[in-house]
């Protein structure tokens, strides 16, 4: 049934009356200006359809609030109370470090004594004992020695160390490890039960995070005042922990679900990032890069610009870990910086060597654009195994350590929370690394980068000796060198890994890379010794005669070079199959089940050391 207009409740007479309001209004203002209210109209109806959209994993309760915030007064009033709360947090902080003495921000000049270091953490400890003596907490700590053991060994903390500047290479970096041994193990012996996660009674652990992460990033030009950051368990850790960090971003600010989020990065890119890319579902897309291993910038444009806002991160490698060489880190950051994204500088392999490396600019940090940063402390940092540092700047608003913490408020065990995915977090890998910095100095550090580059160097001479039979990949630019068997010396396909087999029988291991390649990454401790070279140069001399005679005999049996778990042939066949290579129907099975194949081939490797029995 039909109502007649009078009859109608009043806010239907009003509805009814909305269009001839509207067209009175209209009469008042120029074509022009009707235009341009409806242009900014649809603009704005446009832009709260994209506000009103529910993301992933988004209750009614957190849509309701992200629209809320959209609304500038609620948002003010908003962001000064998490200020407030973020000012109280910061004082009570600062409070529970202050019985921890001045913070290094930067690492000393001179590497500082073995018993001022061993003083100092007999001076942390002591201050923990003495807060938690007689005090009972429910979990938390599950051995007494924490509480009731806590006598010292004068005599290791009485010792002088014996640096001296005018020792050779060798006799300094020998002397340097026993310092740092013997300071690591009693650092340990201090601090093996404290749990940073734990901050009333631990409060030292995020103190030697915040110094640790802020002495990395000064190395790379870091404002102490704009990175954040974190001490993890190795360079796998750092990269992943960005991967998620920028997959959340992407969540929270693109409104993305997951997998929708874009990484692109070269193809000589650590497969942490790829990892990384599996277990937050985010998309890893690889572009070209030349033989050296640097990516082609014309294809990361292209790669960009077909991803859109779907990229959340481009990843830059400085250096490389196939081959050592350092990607375009400036032009790199200029596209993230004109896409909206984040570029993740991954110094992971040789940060501690092309820092102090004259012909590098490694001010990474102060380049627009440049949002992340990874560096291990346990390689050329010498730290133990294992730890590592990410340093996190802004990205929009918020600095990138932001989208790394679990906030878990409304758990039945209470309010929850954590950095990154620990639950529990040892303070020994941040102490060590913090101790490795100061108890090294930059001295230290730029005297090992000159030595392990100055001997990289040399091995690519070495290398350059054997024309025709190795080719060299790219001069060093760090601690890297790459080569392989010279594809005109017509040995078969596989005959690099097949020469890297005959090399670590003469004790030189080296590490086999995709496309016939090997490295080969110089330490401190292969630098200082002075009869490294004639050994190496000998080594390959005999393994090049060596892999020249078994290849020749392969090729009188109508065999192939074949090796343990497809270090020479098996699995890269599963994975690039060649028709050249294979008969039609093994090109045929690898080219259908290949990949998989290879996948299994890896997971049987690991599967057989958890269980070798079954």
């Amino acid at each position: 049934m039909t109502l007649p207009f009078t009859e109608m409740p009043s806010v239907f007479q009003h509805i009814f009356n909305v269009p001839q309001q509207i067209n009175s209004k209209l009469e008042e203002h120029s074509p022009s200006t009707i235009i341009l209210m409806t242009t900014i109209s649809l603009i704005a109806l446009s832009s709260l359809k994209g506000v009103v959209k529910k993301r992933w994993g988004e209750t009614n309760r957190e849509l309701l609030g992200r629209i809320a915030l959209k609304i500038p007064l609620i948002s003010k009033k908003y962001l000064k109370d998490i200020h407030k709360e973020l000012i109280h947090f910061q004082e009570s902080v600062r409070k529970k470090w202050e019985v921890f003495g001045p913070l290094y921000t930067e690492i000393p000049e001179k590497g500082i004594d073995c018993k001022s270091l061993l003083d100092k953490v007999k001076g942390y400890s002591n201050i923990i004992s003495h807060s938690l003596y007689n005090k009972h907490l429910s979990g938390t700590i599950y051995s007494k020695n924490l509480v009731e053991e806590w006598e010292t060994n004068e005599t290791c903390i009485s010792e002088k160390d014996n640096l001296d500047a005018n020792l050779d290479d060798g006799a300094y970096f020998y002397a340097l490890s026993k310092k740092l041994q013997k300071i690591f193990t009693y650092a340990f012996e201090q601090s093996y039960l404290w749990n940073s996660l734990h901050s009333n009674e631990f409060s030292i652990g995020t103190c030697l995070d915040y110094q640790v992460v802020r002495m990395v990033a000064d190395m790379f030009g870091g404002n102490p005042h704009e990175v954040m950051g974190f001490v993890t368990s190795g360079g796998s850790e750092s990269l992943m922990v960005a991967v998620r960090s920028y997959r959340e971003w992407g969540l929270k600010n693109r409104g993305h679900a997951p997998g929708e989020g874009v990484i692109i990065a070269g193809k000589s890119v650590h497969a942490s990032i790829i990892k990384g890319g599996l277990a937050s579902l985010v998309k890893v897309e690889l572009a070209d890069t030349d033989e050296a291993g640097r990516i082609d910038v014309n294809q990361l444009k292209a790669l960009v610009k077909k991803h859109g806002n779907k990229v959340v991160a481009i990843i830059g490698s400085a250096p490389s870990y196939p081959t050592g060489v350092m990607d375009p880190i400036e032009e790199m950051a200029g596209i993230a910086k004109d896409n909206g994204c984040g570029l993740h500088v991954d110094c992971c392999l040789g940060a501690f060597i092309v820092n102090n490396l004259e012909r590098h600019n490694t001010s990474f940090l102060q380049i627009p654009g440049v949002t992340s940063l990874s560096a291990d402390t346990h390689k050329n940092g010498l730290a133990p195994k294992g730890s590592s540092v990410l340093v996190t700047k802004k990205i929009d608003t918020q600095n990138l350590a932001y989208y790394s913490i679990y906030s878990i408020p409304e758990w039945s065990g209470g309010v929850y929370g954590t950095p990154k995915d620990a639950g529990s977090q040892s303070c020994v890998p941040s102490l060590c690394a913090f101790l490795a910095l100061l108890g090294t100095g930059k001295e230290g550090y730029h005297r090992i980068a000159q030595a392990v580059h100055r001997t990289a160097c040399n091995l690519a001479s070495i290398v350059n000796e054997f024309p025709g039979q190795l080719r060299l990949i790219a001069q060093p630019e760090a601690n890297v060198i790459a080569f392989k068997i010279d594809e005109t010396w017509g040995l078969q396909k596989g005959a690099t890994y097949a020469f890297a087999e005959e090399m670590s029988k003469r004790n030189f291991v080296l590490n086999a890379i995709s496309n016939d390649i090997v490295h080969f990454c110089v330490t401190a401790r292969f630098a200082g010794d002075p009869q490294i070279l004639e050994q190496f140069k000998a080594a390959v001399h005999e393994s090049l005669a060596a892999t020249k005679k078994l290849n020749d005999e392969l090729l009188l049996k109508g065999k192939k070079f074949s090796g343990e778990a497809g270090v020479y042939c098996a699995l890269g066949a599963a994975i690039a199959p060649d028709r050249k290579q294979l008969s039609f129907q093994k090109y045929l099975e690898n080219m259908l089940l290949g990949l998989k194949g290879a996948q299994d081939a890896v997971k049987a490797y690991f599967l057989a050391q958890l269980d070798p029995f079954t």
